[in-house]
């Protein structure tokens, strides 16, 4: 909690207004009550549920190698189980989404949550491969219903006069989903192999338990529709389909979908393969959760430092120069010349930090572009390419990894993080607007 505070401190107080800098200790107790600003609210509020989910949607991943050894699953089930998860989270958001347009994202988030709840509990109770195969399917549909409502939440609250902030908004809301999975990668194993691994499952449904309340506490004034100006030609209900809205700007998000796509591709492998490769050099589960840990870490930095960048270099040039610095990363994890723990730490955590940069950029081109009472089906559609990419990397590397062993899932890395920095490089136009701060 205390480093969303100072995320959101550094987001809203300016550092030469001496008035805001005094009032620094009132915003640093807005979580227990204090009622503060309203976009910050509704920020804070988003950002805990992010926590949360996040934690959850890394919670198979982090599982896996005790899974393995409970079920007895092979690398190609993994990788069907983690895809099905991954189809139907992808496939249900398009509908969570659509109708966070039309009722308000805050109903959508706190239903999403408490069915998280549920899943995960479910989850605990799983006791053979059929058991846990449809447990993974409601976890999937738990899981689909966040991120299109939470971002738009976000994107609408930050509009108009603070539309310049939207890029540091989004990397703040990005940056604690990454916390959540930070926490989850580093707990799980250690609390799955010193106790059992159904004990994570428990922690899951008590942090949810604590903020959901919150959730409901700081975003008490909003639903997300009041955001919506009556009579703005921008945010009338449209007279057309959302698809035929969507054709006609198809051929601006096409490139960004297409990043997405990839982006899902590399950063699924090296979230769900990473542990499994390092148990098979012979290290500890808990120590192979711990370096997916610190790539999520660098994924922290990279997502919180995302709107600072896209402010003083153009958009294009940190998504083309993000991927192209992973794929050396990719390279050495594939051929490392030692086999040290210290050595996968840092090559992960610098593979963090330049993959999960991209992320918000992406969010904040479709809020650019795409009208208000649209944003949460718009941003479902976006990680729809997302995701498929997930699921088509695990699949893909999940025989891969059966025929050629785990380490060449890093070469489908290499090769697609490529493929993205060229795509970025010659195709991404949409650039941050030079809002200015209002006086």
């Amino acid at each position: 909690m205390l480093v969303l505070s100072l995320n959101i401190l550094f987001l809203e107080i300016p550092h030469s207004n001496l008035h805001n800098i005094i009032k620094i200790p009132y915003y640093c107790v807005f979580f227990v009550g204090v009622a503060v600003l309203s976009e910050r609210d509704v920020l804070a509020g988003v950002s805990v549920i992010h926590f949360v989910n996040d934690f959850n949607v890394v919670l198979f991943p982090a599982l896996l190698p005790f899974l393995i050894e409970e079920f007895g699953l092979s690398l190609f089930e993994i990788g069907i189980f983690a895809a099905t998860q991954t189809v139907i989270t992808m496939l249900l958001q398009l509908i969570t989404g659509h109708i966070s347009d039309k009722v308000g994202p805050r109903l959508v988030i706190f239903s999403g949550a408490l069915l998280t709840a549920f899943a995960v509990l479910v989850l605990s109770s799983a006791s053979s491969k059929i058991q846990l195969f449809f447990t993974v399917v409601l976890l999937g549909i738990a899981l689909g219903f966040f991120h299109p409502s939470g971002y738009s939440f976000v994107s609408l609250v930050y509009d108009r006069d603070l539309a310049y902030k939207r890029d540091k908004a989004m990397g703040i809301q990005g940056s604690t989903g990454d916390i959540g999975s930070l926490v989850s990668f580093a707990s799980t194993g250690f609390i799955a192999e010193f106790y059992d691994w159904r004990y994570p499952c428990f922690l899951s449904v008590i942090l949810i338990s604590v903020c959901v309340p919150l959730f409901l506490f700081l975003t008490r004034f909003s639903s997300g529709r009041d955001s919506l100006l009556p009579g703005d030609p921008d945010v009338m209900e449209p007279k057309v389909g959302i698809f035929y809205e969507l054709k006609k700007l198809m051929p601006l998000l096409l490139p960004y979908f297409a990043l997405f796509f990839l982006l899902g591709i590399s950063w699924r492998i090296w979230m769900v393969f990473t542990p499994l490769y390092l148990v098979d050099l012979g290290f500890s589960k808990s120590v192979s959760d711990l370096v997916v840990a610190f790539f999520i870490g660098g994924g922290i930095i990279g997502a919180f430092s995302s709107g600072f960048l896209t402010t003083k270099f153009s958009r294009r040039k940190v998504l083309s120069t993000m991927f192209l610095i992973t794929a050396p990363l990719a390279f050495l994890m594939f051929f490392s010349p030692l086999d040290l723990l210290a050595v996968f730490i840092v090559i992960s955590f610098f593979a963090g930090i330049c993959l999960f940069t991209v992320y918000p950029i992406i969010y904040s081109v479709s809020a650019d572009i795409v009208k208000e009472n649209r944003r949460g089906f718009s941003y479902a559609v976006i990680m729809v390419f997302g995701w498929s990419g997930g699921v088509f990397g695990l699949i893909v590397s999940g025989f891969i990894a059966e025929i050629f062993g785990i380490a060449t899932v890093y070469l489908l890395v290499f090769v697609t993080v490529l493929a993205a920095s060229f795509l970025a490089f010659s195709k991404a136009k949409i650039e941050l607007k030079h809002f200015s701060s209002p006086t």
